[in-house]
């Protein structure tokens, strides 16, 4: 009896854990330190209010989902409570049957221990009920707290996530000394895309800048959309030389993406400033040098970054570069027979060529050479349900991610309708692992406005073969294209085919 009703209590205790929990989780929403989400120079009222309403409905949808987990959490309580006034009721009347001295003790303490045992699974169905919908409402809750922390357009934190995770790391800095880096980045002449090409291309363009930066990021940096066309990236334990690395990185991955308009391929360039954390100075100091760096990047002539290392402002990289200019309106027999830049890359022929000249090469000078395929899964589910266009801007996308695999002499070629490959010399599988696994990752991240959609998400699969000692040119193919067709199995994949061991 009393083992019993001390399930009971140890029940309640974790229903008050449970409550305590999803209670801090609402101070954290809703009376946490991150200041209102705001739009960086943008000038677009609609766009604030449309943000704020946004807010509104996902604090709202995050209130009603506690609610209802105080409810859930509170008919526990009182089933629980039930449950030991019926075993107290038992052990009391077991109790005076033993005081009486009833000649039917034994009868008694059956009886006694049948109404317990079926008290016991009464609870327990009850509580397992109970746990699937507090499971349910918990994965739910979770849901809206991380779509609270998620620009709707670009998939990157916004702005609340920045200062939150800001907060922290100056914080950890200064108690601990753990070095931290802050790049801001702003889309040079953005007003000019949004007035020459539209609210959709601007759109287009925050998108691939935001799956970018993503992508060149690490997995442990924090990429937020700051507001309007800015961006914020949290470096963690970065000093000054590594953050001005990945500045480059990205601003140079920035530079050499393009976005597709209507068969215009339209350059996208930024500026960034530079800062790392300095001893006694708070989040807000950081920020305001990481600004007075972009500011400066702005003045220099646009596409460069400036480090604030607290005293000066030093430049990097970058030249100058032109507002995009306003274009006449094209006729639609132009447009078709302009070149589009999937029609324009090397064919299967052509890879099969690089393939032979690369292998022969590696029987020469003994240098690694790895293969990559990459196909965009569900494709012509993608093509069926959105047209043909949509699944260009697909393959547009990914193919702009293996670029930035590419070195010099090294080509990216479609081999087929939705697939690409390329060959990496002078790298082994393990080597080009990680690095297409991060763009997995980035495409997996990646949402394209088309045509008024504002959630089309895509995945790839990534397969990967290294040389063999015994291996020609058809058979790297055909390992290469097994490991794709492995990956694409499952979809959303990287999977590397170990080479074959032979016998000496």
């Amino acid at each position: 009896m009393d083992q019993s009703y001390q399930f009971g209590i140890d029940i309640l205790a974790i229903v008050a854990i449970v409550q305590f929990l999803f209670g801090a989780a609402a101070v954290w929403l809703f009376a946490g330190p991150a200041k209102p989400q705001v739009v960086a120079d943008s000038g677009d009222n609609a766009e604030m209010e449309a943000l704020k309403e946004k807010q509104r409905e996902d604090s709202k949808k995050i209130q009603e989902a506690m609610q209802q987990v105080y409810r859930l959490t509170g008919r526990i309580g009182h089933d629980v409570g039930e449950h030991n006034a019926r075993v107290k009721q038992i052990n009391e009347e077991l109790s005076g049957a033993a005081v009486e001295g009833s000649v039917d003790l034994e009868a008694a303490v059956l009886a006694a221990v049948s109404k317990v045992t079926q008290a016991n699974e009464q609870l327990q169905n009850e509580l397992r009920s109970a746990e699937a919908k507090l499971a349910e409402q918990a994965a739910a809750l979770q849901s809206q707290m991380e779509m609270a922390r998620t620009d709707a357009l670009t998939g990157a934190l916004n702005r609340r996530a920045f200062d939150d995770e800001i907060q922290r790391r100056v914080s950890e800095f200064q108690r601990y000394r753990t070095p931290v880096s802050l790049l801001l980045f702003d889309i040079d002449h953005f007003k000019k895309f949004n007035d020459t090409y539209g609210h959709q291309t601007g759109d287009d363009v925050l998108c691939h800048v935001a799956c970018t930066l993503s992508m060149v990021m690490r997995d442990v940096d924090l990429v937020c959309r700051y507001g309007g066309e800015e961006f914020a990236v949290i470096l963690p334990a970065t000093e000054a030389p590594g953050a001005i690395l990945a500045a480059e990185r990205a601003r140079t991955a920035i530079e050499r993406m393009l976005v597709e308009v209507s068969g215009q391929q339209l350059k996208v360039t930024c500026s960034g400033g530079i800062a790392e954390a300095l001893p006694g100075e708070d989040a807000e100091s950081i920020i305001a040098r990481a600004d007075q760096g972009l500011y400066a990047s702005k003045k220099a002539g646009r596409n460069c970054v400036h480090l604030h290392d607290g005293k000066n402002l030093v430049k990097h990289g970058g030249e100058p570069t032109a507002a995009p200019a306003k274009t006449e309106p094209k006729s639609a027999e132009r447009a078709i027979n302009e070149k589009d830049p999937l029609h324009a890359l090397p064919n299967r022929e052509a890879f099969a060529e690089d393939v032979r000249r690369r292998v022969e090469q590696h029987h020469k000078y003994q240098a690694p050479v790895t293969i990559l395929y990459c196909g965009v899964d569900q494709f012509a589910s993608i093509t069926s349900r959105h047209g043909h266009e949509a699944g260009n801007v697909v393959l547009r996308a990914v193919a702009q991610f293996l670029k930035s695999l590419l070195r010099d002499q090294e080509m990216l070629a479609r081999v087929d309708d939705d697939r690409f490959a390329i060959v990496l010399a002078g790298v082994t599988s393990g080597e080009a692992m990680q690095k297409v696994e991060r763009i997995r990752q980035a495409v997996e991240k990646c949402k394209l406005p088309f045509d008024g959609l504002a959630d089309l998400h895509f995945t790839a699969s990534f397969g990967l073969a290294e040389i063999a000692r015994c291996d020609d040119a058809g058979a790297l193919m055909n390992r290469g294209q097994e490991a794709f067709e492995t990956a694409a199995e499952s979809g959303n994949k990287v999977h590397a085919q170990q080479a074959p061991v032979f016998a000496a």
